[in-house]
């Protein structure tokens, strides 16, 4: 070969759109998780708001009793709000512990769905993998959904606490739930027949 000739080296890569927004879908929703496990505001009432960690409220706290119900907490101002580290019930450490395993999941999906991308077909199976834990981070926070103002009702409450009102933190909850169903659809069932295709070249003199 002479010393003048140029070696030209073309590569082509598949991208496939629906796994592509499944991983944005997928990063969005371990933003929103992250959020709504930091957060405080899962229900809310006139001067109290609580979320998985924390409960804040001004006044006092009344606790239930068949005879008659006892005050504590109350050496705070009325009108200044004190949060406080959420009650030691088991139901709220069950949503905690279903949280932090859903967003793990889906942290895990994300993962195997940007290797699965990147590395072509030989790891196409890691985007049913990674659709299936989806889908199993989706139960673990629809149970949680579901549990937290049902036991919410039975706790003991705070002054003024008894018309509360889902917040925005619970909200969220529900935005990861949908992104996180969404996401698994793509990757276990978008058929990806439209794929987009880009070469590479590399020269060498």
């Amino acid at each position: 070969m002479n010393s003048d000739e140029t070696t030209v080296t073309s590569t082509t890569r598949v991208v496939r759109p629906f796994k592509v927004i499944a991983i944005v879908l997928i990063a969005i929703c371990i933003v929103v998780m992250i959020l709504v496990l930091g957060n405080s505001t899962w229900i809310t009432a006139t001067g109290f708001y609580q979320g998985l960690w924390q409960e804040c409220y001004n006044g006092s706290r009344v606790l239930a009793s068949t005879a008659a119900p006892a005050v504590v907490a109350a050496t705070q101002s009325p009108s200044k709000i004190v949060c406080h580290p959420s009650p030691s019930s088991a139901w709220i450490a069950a949503c905690q512990a279903m949280v932090i395993l859903a967003l793990l999941l889906t942290i895990v999906s994300f993962v195997l769905a940007v290797v699965a991308l990147c590395k072509g077909k030989l790891y196409a199976n890691f985007y049913k993998l990674g659709g299936i834990l989806l889908f199993l981070a989706a139960v673990f926070m629809l149970v949680s959904l579901a549990v937290f103002p049902a036991m919410s009702i039975k706790e003991p409450v705070v002054i003024g606490r008894e018309n509360w009102l889902l917040a925005w933190g619970y909200g969220l909850g529900w935005g990861a739930f949908l992104l996180q169903v969404a996401a698994g659809i793509l990757l276990l069932f978008a058929p990806d027949r439209q794929e987009i295709y880009y070469s590479e070249k590399t020269y060498y003199q």
